[in-house]
């Protein structure tokens, strides 16, 4: 995609992604950094070790969730937090992402990292739990942000958007922050 941002508008109270036109000062280079992903690669093999260098992203999972429940029932006019799409941004070894695709509240989690090894790792894992391999319920990326197809149908669009633990990964912050946020 290029000279061009995301913008999440709202529409009701439903996320809606809208291509349009960027301002000068957003290239189409990307926000990956590679010495980060590099970084990231060598802690593939640890990743889902609850005791090792990840050990405080296991632990903090549950109140992650408990903070995006919470937000959803404060949404006027929200009927449900049922069927919820999310958007993994940033996913690594897929600690968020799995734990959100096994929530009952959950329809799709999209998880897209820009390492392969890592996006590996997390595929691996996943194949260990039969409910992560319904149809749809959890799909791992190898692409960044500025590579992921925008959706065009109501149905395509996220309700949670995450990016835990990414924005001191990324080399160029603002133009990352303005491909994620309106």
């Amino acid at each position: 995609m290029t000279a061009a941002r995301r913008v999440l508008l709202k529409n009701h109270s439903s996320p809606l992604w809208k291509l349009s036109k960027a301002p000068s000062y957003v290239t189409s280079a990307s926000s990956v950094n590679p010495t980060e992903v590099s970084h990231f690669n060598a802690l593939a093999s640890t990743w889902w070790d609850p005791y090792g260098p990840s050990r405080l992203l296991h632990l903090m999972n549950p109140l992650r969730h408990e903070f995006i429940s919470s937000c959803h029932a404060l949404k006027p006019h929200s009927s449900s937090h049922q069927n919820l799409r999310y958007l993994d941004i940033g996913c690594g070894g897929g600690i968020f992402a799995e734990t959100a695709g096994r929530l009952r509240t959950t329809a799709s989690v999209t998880a897209i990292d820009p390492s392969a090894e890592v996006i590996e790792v997390a595929k691996q894992h996943a194949k260990r739990d039969p409910l992560l391999q319904e149809e749809g319920k959890l799909q791992y990326l190898n692409k960044g942000i500025e590579d992921l197809e925008i959706p065009t149908r109501p149905e395509e669009q996220y309700d949670v958007v995450s990016l835990f633990e990414v924005i001191e990964h990324i080399s160029t912050p603002g133009t990352f922050l303005k491909t994620c946020l309106p």
